[in-house]
């Protein structure tokens, strides 16, 4: 109940609560910049670390896949299946303290559960809780040397690459003009980022890339690319 029903609304109200845009700053770009200009756009307004992180929990409340429908529709039958033995079981004990007592045996008993599926639900718990940590602890220590990489995703299999999936690098105001004519290179940190196929949003602003890297082709799930600069 909790994963199916809670979790989403605490979602909903966490992005609700914490995305935030500046709207003065909106309507100053709408009165500076021409109709159709690319700078109208609500997302280049934006703060856009925020608005990846908002985009990210946003999907995930949405069934994009086979297996989300999958994980969505098991979860449901079983809140389904629990709430429906719960009503049975408080009926079942009404029903005992209206029966007398020599009806009493004649009503239908719920059988044991054998002590052996309680150890597997506990133990199969334990397991999901220890390989979930240790996925978190292993991916937050393979993105740590990439602040770059605001969203990643949880993985165990390959400790030397960062799983990332969002790459932001935005610098709106450029301090010196040898960075705004010479804008840093960050051809090395996509093509590391790049590396596990995972990404999903490259967005930079005041950077250049030389080159294309070649470890971009294996990200087939990119959807958003944007690379601009601020004049």
């Amino acid at each position: 109940m909790f994963f199916a029903v809670v979790c989403p609304i605490i979602l909903v109200l966490h992005s609700y609560t914490t995305f935030d845009l500046d709207r003065a700053l909106a309507r100053l770009y709408l009165k500076v910049y021409f109709p159709g200009s690319f700078q109208r756009q609500a997302r280049m307004q934006s703060d856009a670390v925020a608005t990846t992180l908002f985009r990210f929990a946003f999907d995930s409340l949405r069934t994009l896949t086979w297996s989300d429908l999958a994980i969505r529709v098991t979860m449901n039958i079983s809140f389904s299946y629990r709430l429906t033995r719960l009503v049975e079981v408080i009926r079942q004990r009404r029903k005992r303290q209206r029966t007398s007592s020599a009806k009493l045996a004649k009503l239908r008993t719920q059988r044991r559960v054998p002590c052996w599926v309680g150890a597997l639900f506990v133990g199969a718990s334990i397991f999901v809780l220890v390989y979930t940590n240790k996925c978190i602890l292993e991916s937050r220590k393979a993105c740590a040397a990439y602040p770059q990489c605001v969203a990643f995703a949880y993985r165990w299999d390959r400790q030397d690459v960062c799983p990332c999936l969002a790459l932001v690098d935005v610098d709106r105001a450029p301090k010196t003009y040898e960075e705004w004519t010479h804008p840093q290179d960050v051809t090395a940190t996509v093509r590391d980022l790049a590396l596990s196929g995972d990404l999903q949003v490259l967005q930079i602003t005041n950077r250049q890339m030389k080159i294309w890297p070649d470890e971009l082709q294996r990200c087939t799930d990119l959807e958003y690319l944007l690379g601009r600069r601020i004049l």
